[in-house]
């Protein structure tokens, strides 16, 4: 019997200067096996942007191990009114 299931995906945009994470999920049995960066990597052909909650401390620290760079704060962006940071990863650095 073979199981099939979803353990990981990424949702983004592909604009025309960056691709745009909107969400990234890896199932918690299946974290710290790389997958995020994994999938970060497939799309990484060009600037990645993101938006993080300020409090989402694993996510801030996995996407600044891959080398993303804060470039500013949303006060009050998600609906609860927690503020977000926006991190950028430059393709071409």
């Amino acid at each position: 019997v073979v199981k099939k299931e979803i353990i990981a995906y990424v949702a983004y945009k592909d604009l025309d200067v960056s691709n745009d994470i909107y969400h990234i999920f890896v199932k918690e049995e299946y974290r710290k096996n790389s997958i995020a960066t994994e999938l970060i990597s497939i799309i990484f052909y060009k600037d990645i942007l993101v938006e993080v909650d300020v409090e989402n401390i694993k996510a801030i620290n996995l996407y600044k191990k891959l080398g993303f760079k804060k470039i500013r704060e949303l006060n009050n962006y998600y609906k609860n009114g927690n503020d977000a940071i926006v991190l950028l990863n430059c393709y071409n650095q």
